[in-house]
């Protein structure tokens, strides 16, 4: 069983310079401000922090900024939202062995698989043995979960929050 997020989860900003390249000095002042003013939790590359326009190299220097700067403070939420299953299970398991909590997941926004198929793509993510929260966000991917299937995603161990 693992532990439940609570409280306040802070989606963070990925502050950028005019080359693209992540300011790391402001990511780690933003981090520490976000812990000092009383969060419970960080979540890092989700759609406020820009995951579109990451690259692999620039999420993993992401997990292992926020990590290092979080020092156990808080929970830190990785967010894996790539429209590939393979680049979301990488995201995750550089995540789980650099040190981070939970991984933000949602469904497959682009060649998104039937219902029937969309437990068995949370189920290989659920593999990793990272704690997921799901992101329901069916503005931008092609289901609005119901009652029906959250109840079938949470018998998936590693579902621990929506």
């Amino acid at each position: 069983m693992y532990e439940k997020p609570f409280g306040v989860q802070a989606s963070l900003v990925t502050p950028f310079d005019v080359s693209g390249d992540i300011k790391e000095d402001a990511f780690r002042k933003h981090i520490s401000w976000q812990i000092e003013s009383g969060v419970n939790g960080i979540g890092i590359g989700p759609n406020t922090g820009e995951f579109v326009n990451l690259q692999y190299s620039d999420i993993t220097k992401i997990i292992d900024i926020a990590v290092d700067e979080a020092r156990g403070r808080v929970p830190v939420t990785v967010g894996a939202l790539s429209p590939s299953m393979r680049d979301n299970m990488d995201i995750m398991k550089y995540a789980k062995n650099a040190g981070a909590s939970y991984a933000l997941v949602q469904a497959p926004y682009y060649l998104p698989p039937s219902k029937d198929k969309l437990v068995d793509y949370f189920r290989a993510l659920g593999s990793v043995g990272l704690p997921m929260i799901i992101f329901n966000h069916p503005y931008k991917t092609p289901y609005n979960l119901t009652p029906e299937m959250f109840a079938k995603l949470f018998e998936i161990e590693e579902f621990v929050s929506v």
